[in-house]
C-alpha cells in the first residue's frame, strides 16, 4: 500500500499510522532475518512529496463538484445575511444537496459550473500535499534518528514509532502545510461560493469569470481584511487537526465489537469498514468546525472586531437554526468522504 497516494490533512495522521502498522506486521512475519535495515527509496522526503502531490490532485479533481456543493450549503445563509434584504428568496436558497446540484447546473452554465476554481484548488492540493509529506518525512526521520541514538529507549523494530508519535507528527505536518497554503485556500473558497453573491442574475448568466478572477478576489480580501484576511479560518484548521486522534480513538474502540479472535488482528475487510465508520463519525463530530472555517473564509465584512472567530461563527449558526444550522451540508460531506476513500485504491 502506498502511503503517498492521497492527502487529507484532517485524516492522514490516522491513515499513516495504519500503513506503518501494516508494514510492521509484514516485517515481523518475514522469516528471513533483516540486518541493518534501511528505508527504501520511497521514503525519501522529496519523492514522497511529489508522489503525494500527484495522487492528491487526481483524487481532488474527482470529488471537486461535491466539495463545491458542500461549500455552498455551508455558507449560503451567512452570505445571504450580508445582502441588503438579509434573507434569501425561495428560489435563491438551496434546499439540500440535490436541489443545490440542480440549481447550479441550470443557473450557472451546466457541468462547467461544478468546476469553478478547480484549477486553483488542484494547484493548492498539490502544494499542500507536497509540503505535508515533505514535513512528515523530515520530522519522522529526525525522530527515528533520535530514537536510534538514545540507549535508554525501549527496543523497537527499526523505522517504527509509537501511536502517539505518528499521530502527532501527522498533525504537525498538516498544520504546517495549511499555514503555507491558507491564502490559496481562501481564494478557492471565494471562487466556489461567488455565485451566491449574485442572486439577481438571470439563470445561466451568473458571472463566474471576471468578477471572480484570482486577481479580483485577492484584491477584495486585502481591501476587506488586509494580509491577515488570507489566513481566515486557519484557527479552525488547527482545531480540525484533532480529527485523526478522534478517528483513531473511535477505530480502536469499535474493534471491541469484533469477535474476540479478530480484535488484535482484524481482517482487511473489517479494518476497511471500521476505519470508514470511524472517519464518518469523526467528520460528523468536527463538521461544525469545518463549516465555521468556510464561513470565516467567505465573510466579506470587516472582521477586525473579532466576530469571525470559530466560537462566534458557531454561536451565530446555532442561534439562527439550532443544531441543524451547524450541520448544513453534512450529507454532502459524507458522500464526498465516501468517494474520496474509494479513489485511493484507484490512484494507487
Amino acid at each position: 500500500m502506498n502511503r503517498y497516494s492521497h492527502y487529507n490533512s484532517d485524516l492522514d495522521a490516522f491513515e499513516l499510522y495504519h500503513i506503518e502498522s501494516e508494514e510492521l506486521e509484514r516485517l515481523n512475519s518475514t522469516a528471513e532475518p533483516r540486518v541493518n535495515p534501511r528505508p527504501p527509496p520511497e521514503y525519501n522526503a522529496v519523492i514522497a512529496g511529489l508522489s503525494g502531490a500527484v495522487g492528491t490532485s487526481i483524487a481532488s479533481i474527482a470529488v471537486y463538484p461535491l466539495d463545491l456543493i458542500v461549500k455552498r450549503l455551508q455558507v449560503q445563509r451567512a452570505v445571504r445575511s450580508e445582502s441588503p434584504s438579509g434573507q434569501p428568496s425561495r428560489d435563491e436558497s438551496y434546499n439540500g444537496f440535490i436541489d443545490a446540484a440542480s440549481k447550479i447546473y441550470h443557473e450557472e452554465g451546466g457541468l462547467g459550473a461544478f468546476y469553478t476554481g478547480c484549477l486553483q484548488d488542484t494547484a493548492n492540493s498539490m502544494v499542500s500535499a507536497f509540503i505535508y509529506f515533505l514535513s512528515y518525512n523530515f520530522m519522522r526521520q529526525r525522530r527515528l534518528q533520535a530514537q536510534a541514538r538514545d540507549p535508554t529507549s525501549p527496543s523497537r523494530t527499526p523505522n517504527t514509532l509509537g501511536v502517539l508519535e505518528e499521530l502527532s507528527i501527522g498533525v504537525l505536518a498538516g498544520a504546517t502545510a495549511k499555514l503555507f497554503t491558507a491564502p490559496v485556500a481562501n481564494v478557492v473558497t471565494r471562487k466556489q461560493t461567488a455565485a451566491l453573491h449574485q442572486p439577481d442574475a438571470k439563470p445561466g448568466h451568473r458571472d463566474t469569470t471576471s468578477a471572480t478572477s484570482v486577481a479580483a478576489i485577492v484584491k477584495d480580501i486585502y481591501t476587506e481584511r488586509g494580509l491577515r484576511g488570507f489566513w481566515s479560518g486557519y484557527d479552525a484548521t488547527l482545531i480540525l487537526t484533532l480529527n485523526p486522534a478522534i478517528t483513531f480513538l473511535l477505530y480502536e474502540t469499535s474493534k471491541s465489537l469484533l469477535p474476540r479472535r479478530y480484535r488484535d488482528r482484524p481482517t482487511g475487510g473489517q479494518t476497511f469498514v471500521l476505519a470508514a465508520v470511524a472517519k464518518a463519525v469523526a467528520s460528523a463530530v468536527m463538521y461544525p468546525i469545518s463549516m465555521a472555517k468556510t464561513r470565516s473564509q467567505v465573510r466579506r465584512n470587516n472582521s477586525s472586531s473579532g466576530q469571525s472567530t470559530v466560537y462566534a461563527t458557531l454561536l451565530g449558526a446555532y442561534a439562527a437554526r439550532g443544531l441543524a444550522g451547524m450541520y448544513e451540508g453534512i450529507w454532502g460531506e459524507v458522500l464526498k468522504g465516501f468517494f474520496s476513500n474509494g479513489n485511493v485504491p484507484l490512484v494507487e
